[in-house]
């Protein structure tokens, strides 16, 4: 009797934890499954790394698809290096998650050294979300942060981007380099973004430490090559010049705002250029202002750049010839919604427009706003990422907003705005 009741009651001992051990399984892969990451990199070892390094190290070398490393909020004192394709790093928040690294520029030092804080030397590599930043102090020296050779396909997108020195972001394969930024802030001092080949850059705040120029491009190795920069603003924390090239270069402004501090010097051509220009000065302008006064030199004469180019011409699939349409294929890696098509402040969008963006890297549905009021009203859940409101009124402003929504929350998105014809 004593031994049935001592082996029920470990019986039931056993069940119960058992039913435990199930409750406290099940409960936790929700978690899991709630991150849409490939691995997971966290400095109190509660990821997969505590090193982004090594995250990048663990990808196997003959990597085809995209493998997202998701750098929880921390400083990470590294310096990396990038030598394997289809690699995203993506930080918890663009602020919060700091790579930085000492690295100040010497001419002894070569490309496999590197001489970044972050050297790219693989293709299809995305950067997102997060703050990188060259912490030596000098102004007038070279000062990389972000740094690729042999590398193409490149996109950085809601990054800071930071370095007091020259070339802050420098992509240099100039035969076929071809590199999407969109939301960025950039400092540095001379040609701190400065793309060999093809660049389209959009929303971009770029803020100098010295007298010097932000934009250079190297653009003689095909004709063709470009290097758009659209809806950006520059200023600085002295007088500045905008551009300047040693080797050929084919420049693009739209929409661009010159702060005071915008020095009325054209784009030039330093003295240690190497050769002459064999296709000559080509700087194009349109609708770039200066609130407090404009210049001639960056008056509007896109109808004198190869094939008279309007402005909804210019977009990332034209700058790339064809070769490349980074936005028809964004990877869904930021927590928000992202992209908005049409455009955030664009005007002449027809009455019945389909509007899209890319979904935020978790999300489950979407809760849209729209309307003629900002804020917003709440119009419609979607589970894809488009809707398309009914027909609209001509000539109006229009304003919405996503929310993505997780499993454990809802990320309030960013209002934007466009005009109808």
């Amino acid at each position: 009797m004593f031994e049935q009741k001592t082996r029920d009651i470990w019986k039931d001992m056993a069940m119960r934890t058992k039913f435990l051990f199930l409750v406290l399984l099940y409960s936790s892969l929700p978690i899991i499954a709630k991150e849409r990451a490939d691995i997971i990199v966290a400095k109190d070892g509660s990821g997969d790394f505590t090193t982004i390094q090594a995250a990048i190290d663990a990808v196997p070398k003959n990597n085809h698809a995209l493998k997202i490393i998701l750098i929880k909020n921390g400083v990470y004192v590294e310096k990396q290096m990038i030598k394997t394709n289809f690699i995203a790093l993506v930080g918890e928040d663009r602020d919060s998650t700091r790579i930085q690294f000492y690295q100040p520029y010497s001419f002894d030092s070569t490309y496999a050294d590197g001489r970044a804080v972050i050297n790219i030397f693989a293709n299809d590599i995305t950067l997102a979300n997060l703050t990188a930043e060259n912490t030596q102090p000098e102004v007038n020296i070279h000062g990389f942060t972000v740094h690729g050779d042999s590398c193409s396909r490149i996109i950085i997108i809601n990054c800071n981007i930071l370095s007091n020195g020259g070339d802050t972001l420098a992509l240099w394969n100039r035969e076929t380099g071809m590199y999407y930024h969109n939301t960025l802030y950039l400092k540095g001092a001379v040609d701190f973004l400065c793309p060999r080949a093809w660049c389209y850059a959009e929303n971009i705040e770029f803020f100098c430490t010295r007298k010097t120029t932000p934009l250079w491009h190297d653009g003689s190795k095909n004709q063709d090559q470009k290097f758009v920069v659209k809806n950006a603003t520059f200023d600085g924390a002295t007088e500045f010049r905008l551009a300047r090239n040693h080797l050929d270069g084919a420049f693009y402004l739209l929409n661009c705002v010159f702060s005071e501090k915008l020095l009325d010097q054209p784009f030039y051509r330093p003295e240690s250029s190497l050769a002459p220009y064999k296709w000559g000065r080509r700087d194009y302008f349109y609708n770039c202002v200066r609130p407090t006064g404009n210049y001639d030199w960056h008056k509007d004469n896109l109808n004198i750049a190869p094939g008279s180019p309007k402005p909804e011409d210019i977009t990332p699939a034209w700058t790339f010839a064809g070769a490349w349409d980074p936005e028809a294929t964004l990877p869904s890696v930021l927590p928000m919604a992202f992209l908005p098509k049409p455009d955030d402040n664009e005007t002449g969008v027809a009455l019945a427009p389909k509007l899209t963006w890319v979904a935020g890297r978790n999300a489950k549905s979407h809760q849209i706003y729209f309307g003629t009021n900002n804020p917003p009203k709440f119009a419609k859940a979607v589970t894809e990422p488009h809707f398309t409101p009914a027909k609209l009124r001509p000539n109006t402003v229009y304003y919405w907003r996503v929310d993505e929504v997780t499993d454990e929350k809802v990320i309030e998105g960013k209002v934007w705005q466009f005009r109808t014809l």
